[in-house]
């Protein structure tokens, strides 16, 4: 089976199929934490859940590329049209043991060696203090040893440092700084790519990067990290 057909056996229209198919988190004693549930068509019939994405969208706005007016019908459009719809990437419902879902966290540009973390957000509180950390190190351990991916990138603006400092001890390292601008138009902020001259903020994009070689290497210790 190629890797868009994993991916797409995964996005599920019943909820209770996502939930079976859920990759389960594991702390470092190698007890359950948490699960990460495949986002599918089952989500666009949550309104709850349409509600929670567009409320942590917005309170976590400052740390995307594009920002604009959230709404749950912008949200909508996007789980539908992008997360499921595109057979590239995979958005995953972050939840608890109990099955409260406490944020979100996925893959993009997914191809047959590569692929790149994507909205990576804990919308509230619940389970392990460290929770979105062993959700991170899950999907990576899924994004490697099942898909075989052999690379994970990232891009993290330079201010973020909450994602700086949960990616680092998984062994990403920041293989590049580019220079930013800044464009506006009504209530839509977008970002692009530019050279030094022509950058309008202080803060610059870092592209990070992590190795399969590299992941497999710290797995002996498995690195550990304080409450998110």
């Amino acid at each position: 089976m190629n890797i868009a057909e994993q991916i797409r056996r995964l996005k599920h229209q019943e909820q209770s199929r996502a939930r079976a198919d859920a990759i389960e988190i594991r702390d470092d004693e190698d007890l359950p934490a948490g699960m990460l549930v495949p986002i599918g068509a089952w989500a666009l019939k949550d309104p709850g859940l349409i509600d929670d994405f567009t409320a942590w969208r917005r309170a976590f706005r400052r740390f995307f590329l594009t920002r604009f007016t959230e709404t749950p019908e912008h949200t909508l459009a996007y789980l539908k049209n992008v997360a499921i719809a595109e057979e590239d990437r995979i958005l995953f419902a972050l939840t608890t043991l109990e099955g409260r879902v406490i944020g979100h966290l996925g893959l993009c540009n997914i191809s047959a060696e590569c692929g790149e973390l994507d909205n990576f957000i804990r919308g509230v509180s619940g389970g392990p203090p460290n929770l979105m950390f062993l959700a991170e190190r899950q999907l990576l351990r899924w994004a490697f040893f099942d898909l075989g991916l052999e690379r994970i990138l990232a891009q993290v603006l330079s201010f973020n440092f909450l994602a700086h400092g949960l990616h680092a001890p998984l062994g990403f390292e920041v293989l590049e700084q580019r220079c930013l601008r800044q464009s506006t138009q009504g209530p839509l902020v977008s970002h692009s790519t530019c050279e030094p001259e022509d950058s309008n903020v202080s803060y610059k994009l870092d592209l990070l990067a992590l190795d399969r070689s590299v992941f497999e290497a710290l797995a002996a210790s498995e690195p550990r990290r304080p409450a998110d």
